[in-house]
């Protein structure tokens, strides 16, 4: 998903990840560049969607682009809270499941403040399989 995510052009400038031991492995194995700050959270390890819409919405405006790395079902949740629209291939497969490892990429207008449910555009939804 790493070089994946290099191959796109994207970076986070700021990765949200939950305090276990897998998400840690998770954001270390992506080899994000050193500007990217990963802040490690133990309220993410059990959140539910509101605490994890929560934790976004009180991320920094400068930052331009958030990653959430944690635990379904909940990140499953979010992201299906988040879709207003999207790729239809993208839909269908986020409405299917969302296997461990996969990336849910939204475009979102607004500061990290007014986030909210059905507020964001499902651009890509990609799962380790996809990259095989």
């Amino acid at each position: 998903m790493g070089k994946h995510l290099r191959k796109q052009g994207w970076s986070p400038d700021v990765v949200l990840c939950s305090s276990a031991r897998r998400t840690c492995e998770t954001a270390t194995r992506l080899e994000l560049p050193d500007s990217v700050e990963i802040v490690v959270e133990h309220d993410l390890y059990l959140a539910d969607p509101d605490t994890v819409l929560h934790r976004i919405r009180a991320v920094d405006d400068r930052a331009a682009t958030v990653m959430v790395i944690g635990h379904n079902p909940t990140m499953h949740e979010v992201a299906l809270d988040l879709v207003a629209d999207g790729r239809k291939h993208a839909l269908r497969q986020l409405g299917e499941k969302y296997p461990t490892g996969a990336l849910a990429v939204f475009e979102l207008d607004g500061t990290w403040p007014v986030l909210a449910p059905a507020t964001g555009r499902l651009v890509e939804f990609v799962t380790p399989r996809d990259l095989e």
